[in-house]
């Protein structure tokens, strides 16, 4: 299962996470959880027509919250997507996620689960998404929605 790893923190006033609209997602982080509720919502994983997850209807980050993004291959075929967040965004993530150590959170876009990487550790403002899972062109094509979102 790929993982986010925490790069650096930074120390600021958070805003309070938002709630997705019954809309389309087009970027975000959720958290998975195992029962739905009406504050839950099903969506598909990349790569599996079959398999869904359940995940809390509250962003935790949103495409307003996304400064950059840039992909570093390891290895060939093998990515990390590096991502970075404004200060309120980076605050957001730290918030949550110091609560959720050991969950898996879920990176949306376009109504579809990208990855859904366990949280091995707190998460501030840049993180780095294991796309070992994606191809040159998924990789690509996440990094320049990514960037898209933060114009």
């Amino acid at each position: 299962m790929p993982i986010l790893a925490q790069n650096y923190i930074t120390n600021r006033y958070v805003e309070a996470p938002t709630q997705t609209p019954t809309g389309s997602i087009a970027f975000g982080i959720h958290e998975v959880v195992e029962t739905p509720s009406s504050e839950t919502l099903e969506l598909p994983l990349r790569h599996d027509d079959q398999s869904t997850l359940i995940l809390k209807r509250e962003q935790l980050i949103t495409e307003r919250h996304v400064e950059n993004a840039y992909r570093e291959t390891v290895a060939p075929g093998k990515y990390m997507i590096h991502v970075n967040l404004t200060s309120d965004g980076g605050l957001a993530l730290l918030q949550h996620t110091r609560e959720i150590d050991g969950s898996r959170l879920a990176v949306v876009a376009n109504d579809t689960i990208l990855v859904a990487p366990i949280v091995r550790s707190a998460l501030g403002s840049s993180f780095v998404i294991d796309g070992s899972r994606l191809t040159d062109d998924e990789a690509d094509d996440l990094v320049a929605r990514l960037n898209k979102l933060s114009d």
